[in-house]
């Protein structure tokens, strides 16, 4: 497959570009189980099952998330001082994790438990 190079104002012409399919995406919400307020501080960490491709970060402080994914088997998991951990399981699924056709866009409401 040839490579070509862009530079800024250059001009290149006969060239067919073919991306990809587009990403699923998922976007969501942590809040308190009890109060139903956002949590803050809390941390995100998604990971690749069949790679070792894992991004972690904190969220905003409204607990507000968006990612676009690969068509892939990711694992979710949050994390917040206070709380027990969560992890994310499709129902009727024996593994953890989401896996998002192209196109796809899933909306998620995370529910954090306190930590007695």
């Amino acid at each position: 497959m040839p490579e070509v190079s862009l530079v800024p104002g250059g001009q290149i012409e006969n060239v067919d570009i073919h991306l990809g399919p587009p990403n699923g995406t998922v976007e969501g919400v942590v809040l308190d189980a009890e109060t139903r307020a956002a949590v803050s501080k809390a941390r995100i960490t998604l990971h690749r099952s069949d790679r070792e491709a894992m991004s972690s970060s904190t969220l905003p402080p409204d607990g507000r998330f968006f990612y676009a994914l690969p068509s892939a088997l990711i694992e979710i998991n949050i994390e917040a001082p206070g709380y027990q951990p969560w992890t994310y399981k499709e129902e009727h699924s024996i593994t953890n994790g989401l896996v998002l056709k192209s196109s796809d866009h899933r909306q998620i409401t995370v529910e954090l438990v306190r930590t007695h």
